[in-house]
């Protein structure tokens, strides 16, 4: 073998072993690439079924404290009345026949159109 053609092949060979490191590169890369993107694809799924319970659970939360709001208005008044006094609670029970009757208050039907005419005026 001569020198000419020792130097035609070497370079042949020379980019023959470049090209197939370079293949093989590409290769290792795609199969980084696809288990990422199955990773990837796997923790979304993950983060949106955490998201919809996270919703679920954000809308239990606002129905429980609009109730909770609610529940606490009522503790709010009743305690209120209960320190100023203003309302007191029944002592003694009356027990009332069927039998009796209860006799209606008379009222004066002047007063009664006179009241409502000023209250729908506003004073």
């Amino acid at each position: 073998m001569s020198q000419e053609e020792f130097n035609n092949i070497k370079p042949k060979h020379t980019l023959s072993a470049i090209n197939k490191a370079l293949c093989r590169l590409v290769l290792f890369m795609m199969i980084i690439m696809f288990i990422s993107y199955y990773f990837t694809t796997v923790m979304e799924v993950k983060l949106t079924k955490l998201s919809s319970e996270t919703m679920k659970l954000n809308n239990e939360n606002i129905e429980l404290q609009n109730k909770l709001d609610n529940l606490m208005s009522y503790h709010n008044v009743e305690e209120l009345v209960r320190k100023t006094g203003k309302l007191n609670t029944a002592r003694q029970v009356i027990e009332i026949d069927t039998t009796t009757k209860i006799q209606p208050k008379k009222t004066n039907k002047k007063n009664i159109i006179k009241n409502y005419y000023r209250w729908s005026l506003g004073f």
